[in-house]
């Protein structure tokens, strides 16, 4: 149920009512990519903008956090103690701490400025899956597969309330604005409202399909909830009324927990200011809906496609192997046997010399071989790795640059040798 209800409150987003004729000529928001991060061994679960706007942090299944500065992209520090994945990643409104929620099943609270673990969090029965600060950093909650909420007092680290919330495990959880309510989201299709002073229910929201539900948050102003279901749609959700207010649908989401969110973007020239709707997609891409426009996408921002992402999986496997054999072949002081420069042999005309026994030559010839094949065998062209630019490969030593041109004219368009 779709009611086109107009946010028209200047306190709740700010919300500008758009006319959907003009909003259909106007033109795309148009972010485009300012920097790709490398860091993480696994996949990223999280990623949160500090509340001043000058970090990110990421959470990932490699067990650590990061800090990335967000001017030039550089990582400043990863933080490291959980003994499983993450899932989550929360800031204080000051910018100087944040909370990880982790699979080992407990919660840590780390110092921004120290660089080091303040306190670790214990209660949970299973994994962690979500937390969050309220707007003064004295409470967090956290939300687990262990089917319920918990309320800490940030000072000490004590659980304050456990909430039997949901029957199925909690996927998201959120403070109000003001600090009195918190909501919950769990895949049994449920989405409550809690008081956070003395734990009770206020109110439980349903939909009318009951699709699990992957995340959920306040509105900027708490008047409104934004929901994601795993049936392709956000939800704009008026609680006071009991009723949807929007709907937002185009991605793909039936799987996994994709965040979702808002964000304004600012008056420009003859542009009026507006509020959106941001969620991530199942199809590698971040999509984005005018709040006030009914279903009305105004920027889709492509990510890596699976045949992108399997070519870096591909290359960087490759090269790792290569690496190996490689350095071996160093480290033993084989290489300075022979005299001889090696060229064409391996590298079909790449202008690399390398001094190495026979054995040695044949030996990365058949590995080059063996991870060409890898390539076909997954399904890629060789235009597939080539023409992604994986920063992680770059290299500059001159064992380094032997693997790198190896690689390079091992994928190379149009390339017939096989070693």
């Amino acid at each position: 149920m779709d009611t086109t209800e107009t946010i028209t409150d200047p306190d709740a987003l700010p919300a500008i009512a758009v006319d959907e004729c003009r909003a259909e000529a106007e033109v795309p928001v148009g972010y485009k990519l300012k920097f790709s991060l490398e860091g993480h061994k696994q996949s990223v679960a999280s990623v949160k903008f500090s509340p001043d706007g000058t970090l990110l942090a990421t959470a990932s299944a490699d067990h650590t956090a990061k800090l990335w500065n967000w001017s030039d992209g550089k990582l400043i520090f990863s933080f490291e103690g959980h003994e499983k994945g993450i899932s989550d990643v929360a800031w204080t409104m000051d910018s100087q701490y944040i909370a990880t929620a982790s699979d080992d099943t407990t919660l840590r609270l780390w110092s921004v400025a120290e660089k080091k673990c303040l306190k670790k969090f214990e209660g949970h029965t299973s994994y962690v899956f979500c937390c969050c600060f309220n707007q003064q950093g004295n409470m967090m909650v956290s939300g687990s597969f262990d089917e319920t909420v918990r309320m800490w007092e940030v000072s000490s680290g004590s659980c304050i309330k456990v909430l039997p919330a949901h029957s199925d495990p909690v996927t998201a959880v959120h403070f109000s604005k003001d600090g009195t309510m918190i909501v919950s989201s769990s895949y049994d299709g449920l989405c409550r409202i809690w008081n956070s002073q003395n734990g009770t229910c206020l109110k439980t929201i349903i939909d009318e399909s009951n699709p699990p539900v992957s995340h959920v948050k306040f509105s900027p102003n708490s008047k409104y909830l934004l929901m994601a279901t795993l049936d392709h749609t956000l939800r704009l959700w008026n609680y006071k009324d009991d009723k949807c207010a929007k709907t937002y649908s185009g991605h793909k989401n039936e799987k996994f927990c994709c965040f979702s969110n808002f964000t304004n973007v600012e008056k420009t020239g003859d542009r009026e200011p507006r509020v959106l709707v941001v969620c991530g997609s199942e199809d590698h891409s971040i999509y984005l809906w005018d709040l006030n426009v009914k279903n009305k996408i105004v920027q889709k921002i492509a990510g890596r496609n699976s045949a992108e992402d399997e070519a870096v999986r591909v290359t960087r496997a490759a090269y790792e192997a290569v690496s190996k054999t490689v350095a071996e072949i160093y480290s033993t002081g084989r290489h300075r046997k022979w005299a001889k420069a090696m060229r064409g042999h391996i590298l079909g005309g790449a202008d690399v010399y390398f001094e190495a026994t026979y054995a040695d030559i044949d030996k990365l010839a058949k590995l080059v071989i063996n991870v060409k094949q890898d390539i076909q065998s997954a399904g890629l062209t060789s235009t597939d790795v080539f023409e992604f630019d994986d920063p992680t490969l770059r290299v500059h030593e001159d064992i380094n640059r032997l693997v790198y041109d190896s690689l390079t004219y091992l994928v190379k368009p149009d390339s017939t040798a096989d070693g």
